[in-house]
């Protein structure tokens, strides 16, 4: 019977499949980047992570000295473990690159669970300061990569940031590291943070302030999490009375499972959670179109079910014919969607996005993902199937025989019309969370105060991994933006440590000059004394180059020199938090160090306009720029004005690099527009699937209004010939049919009302920058899907205005 029918049947099998693929599709991201336990891990589910929180803010990360407390101290844990992630300078012959890499505590491997799968892997004896033969563990895609899989690489040595290694061994090959979708490339011994992380304090692994490790246990087993917190609770605040400096104020949370801290993992849940309501909407919206057409097919074939009930098939025997035909259009539909959803969820990672997100997710259909896709399509099939198949089998056999009524009762009708008006308020709702979500991105890059962007490339590098000195790295800066602001093409050039928007910015407590606290007491206490602001070191320049107008005093310049006096330039929002009504210009803040002899206060030499440097989609922060020559960093952004276009001028920045440094590697090229777009991922994910999904809907809704038209007017011919025979005109057919079709869209737009203002209100939360209640994109959604409807309802209104009245009364 399906193959009787091919257009019913593949428009039913496409709408079902794409609805059930979308919800697929998102539930696999969720199985990918929240559900699934991290590649290659021994028994996960033993596994939680320590979140440092202090003065009731989550800062996760801790210091190495608490580390070691907690490792001899807790008895809940067969092993706790610490990590921390860096960037080396690996060279191999000529070629330098920057590799990914993690510090780990000798205990790491083994409390894992995690093998070798050639040599040996670090252990307590390659975790003491002082060791000679400094060893490093490759992972298996490194190994392949930069050694080819040489089976005899175990004793080779390897040279990372100009340091001898000897290779200990590979990891084995599904092991990844502990950061989601990140792939670690290589593994040393913590003790080796001299070496791997020189920008780090000379003390930092007897710094407990210093918060830079990521810190994991393995439950005994019968050990329960409650009570495990319970004992980290009683071993924290005997920290807190032993060391009240500075863990006073501080507390650990123990987390189930390794990889994304507790608030990256609660934003990324709210996030996938309401695109997987909004795909749920599309699915509600593609089941309710095929019900439809069920329901149409069924009109269509009463005359034959009341033949199949005259010849002795009984009710029951009818409805499981019709309840297996829906059924198998369902079943068709799931096996489609699993092919399709791959797909949907690959565009959805291909978006440039931070890296605790979804970047390189493995998204791969597994049983978990199948299952969900056999439960989307049973929960969706089943009370449709059984409704259109109980619907479709309440036929009148007497009537039917009798007088060949015509299909289609009022009661079906109405039916149809309410399931068309659901479908336009489902419709409406995924139209204006799509149209919400472009109204924060065109708000935001209209916020974004960069001038012709497109003119604007960047590229970063790190001198620290290479050995430099803070002298020598002065005279690299200095010769590097010489070189580079005299090439032709360039108008102006600048370095900087962060480049807005940036996510993660550098953050300082501040004061004015003498209420600074002495730098022990400030370490444990950065996020309770001063005043918090937004930090960016960068040179003179910085400000021409991204447009953002100097409002009062100069530009860092020459002078500035690291034996002058310190200065400083702030933005009008810390000015006027610092000096409400005052001139800045002249006034001193303290900017105290964590660590060294204290310096003294800096001067403000200028004033600049706010900029939204954390997003674009937020308020601007209080911000601090300090100058490169008084503040040295060994990493930092060549920021470039050109018109050269982005391929030429990343071509002649690595000419410039390469002729003072050519073992020095460059990475992160960017064009202004891309980094501003990586900076809008969560938009831009949502815009392009619930774009997609929200057309697919409106294409959905409208063949669903489609047919329910073109069913009533074959259903009224005889009237509509009667009609014209008794003088009606063909715009007066038009408008007739027309109205009929609007109706259901016009009470489909009453409905989908509150729904598309309860979407638009849940996306606040998960999708930063939009706002409920948006005018324009329910205003434009309606607009098309009540333009769409038109032409929907036009043509079979064009075929019923071009009835034949003799026709149409020999009908039958």
């Amino acid at each position: 019977m399906l193959r009787r029918s091919p257009l019913f049947t593949s428009v039913s099998i496409l709408a079902l499949s794409v609805g059930i693929g979308a919800n697929t599709a998102i539930f696999s991201l969720m199985d990918a980047v929240l559900l699934r336990a991290l590649p290659g891990l021994a028994r996960p589910n033993e596994l939680v992570t320590f979140e440092r929180w202090q003065a009731g803010q989550l800062l996760g990360d801790m210091g190495y000295p608490d580390y070691l407390d907690y490792r001899e101290q807790l008895k809940s844990f067969s092993g706790v473990v610490a990590e921390a992630s860096t960037r080396l300078s690996f060279a191999e012959g000529p070629l330098v690159e920057r590799v990914a890499s993690e510090l780990v505590s000798g205990n790491y491997f083994d409390v894992l669970g995690v093998k070798p799968a050639a040599g040996r892997l670090i252990a307590e004896e390659d975790d003491r300061e002082g060791r000679s033969e400094p060893v490093a563990v490759l992972s298996h895609a490194f190994w392949q990569r930069a050694f080819g899989g040489d089976s005899h690489v175990a004793g080779k040595t390897i040279h990372l940031n100009g340091h001898s290694f000897t290779v200990a061994g590979v990891a084995a090959r599904e092991f990844r590291g502990t950061q989601p979708q990140a792939q670690t490339d290589l593994w040393l011994a913590i003790s080796l943070e001299p070496i791997a992380m020189p920008r780090m304090s000379p003390d930092t692994l007897r710094n407990r302030a210093n918060g830079w490790l990521r810190i994991f246990g393995r439950l005994k087993p019968q050990v329960s999490l409650r009570a495990a917190q319970a004992e980290v609770n009683t071993v924290a605040a005997r920290l807190a009375q032993a060391y009240p400096v500075t863990n006073h104020v501080r507390t650990v949370t123990l987390v189930e499972g390794v990889g994304l801290w507790s608030d990256d993992r609660a934003e990324l849940r709210r996030f996938l959670e309401l695109l997987l309501l909004c795909v749920g909407l599309l699915q509600l919206i593609a089941c309710g179109n095929v019900a439809n057409l069920l329901l149409a097919r069924g009109a269509a074939r009463q005359k034959e079910i009341a033949v199949r009930l005259a010849l002795g098939a009984t009710r029951g025997r009818v409805l499981r014919l019709l309840f297996a035909e829906g059924m198998l259009l369902f079943l068709f539909a799931g096996i489609l969607s699993v092919f399709l959803a791959p797909t949907a969820t690959q565009l959805a990672v291909s978006v440039p996005q931070p890296a605790y997100a979804m970047r390189n997710a493995d998204v791969h259909l597994r049983a978990s993902v199948l299952t969900f896709a056999l439960l989307a399509t049973m929960l969706s099939s089943f009370p449709f199937a059984s409704a259109s198949a109980w619907k479709a089998s309440l036929v009148d056999v007497v009537t039917w025989l009798k007088e060949g009524a015509r299909g289609g009762s009022g009661t079906k009708s109405r039916l149809r019309g309410i399931l068309v008006a659901g479908q336009i308020a489902l419709s409406i709702a995924l139209l204006a969370s799509a149209g919400t979500v472009i109204g924060s991105m065109r708000r935001a890059l209209a916020a974004n105060p960069i001038l012709r962007p497109e003119d604007v490339v960047l590229c970063s590098f790190d001198l620290s991994i290479q050995g430099y000195s803070a002298e020598k790295g002065q005279g690299f800066y200095g010769a590097l933006l010489q070189r580079v602001r005299a090439m032709p093409g360039v108008t102006s050039a600048s370095l900087a440590f962060t480049i807005p928007p940036e996510e993660w910015p550098g953050r300082r407590a501040i004061f004015y000059p003498g209420q600074e606290p002495p730098p022990e007491v400030l370490q444990g206490r950065e996020f309770e004394l001063g005043i918090r602001v937004d930090t960016d070191t960068i040179t003179g320049g910085f400000f021409r180059t991204l447009g953002i107008p100097l409002l009062k005093g100069r530009d860092f310049e020459e002078r500035d020199r690291a034996e002058s006096p310190r200065v400083a330039i702030i933005n009008e929002k810390l000015a006027q938090r610092l000096w409400p009504g005052k001139d800045p210009i002249g006034q001193r803040i303290s900017v105290p160090e964590w660590d060294g002899p204290q310096r003294p206060p800096v001067e403000v030499i200028g004033m600049v306009k706010d900029v939204a440097a954390r997003s674009l989609l937020s308020e601007a922060p209080m911000q601090l720029y300090l100058p490169y020559s008084q503040e040295y960093g060994g990493r930092a952004t060549l920021v470039v004005r050109s018109g050269l276009g982005p391929t030429r001028a990343a071509s002649a920045l690595r000419g410039a690099v390469a002729g003072l440094d050519p073992l020095l590697p460059l990475y992160a090229f960017q064009t202004m527009p891309e980094h501003v777009a990586a900076s809008l991922w969560r938009q831009r994910i949502a815009v392009g699937l619930l774009g997609a999904f929200g057309l697919v809907a409106v294409a959905l809704a409208s063949l669903g209004l489609y047919g329910v038209v073109a069913h009533s007017v074959s259903q009224r011919t005889r009237e509509i010939g009667i009609r014209m025979a008794i003088g009606a005109r063909a715009e007066q057919i038009y408008a007739l049919v027309i109205r009929q079709g609007m109706n259901s869209v016009l009470a489909g737009a009453v409905a989908g009302l509150p729904i598309s203002v309860l979407s638009t209100v849940a996306m606040q939360k998960s999708i930063p920058g939009t706002k409920p209640h948006d005018p324009w994109a329910l205003g434009a959604s309606l607009l098309l899907l009540g333009g769409v409807s038109l032409l929907a309802s036009y043509f079979p209104a064009r075929r019923a205005a071009r009835v034949d009245p003799v026709v149409a009364l020999r009908y039958e």
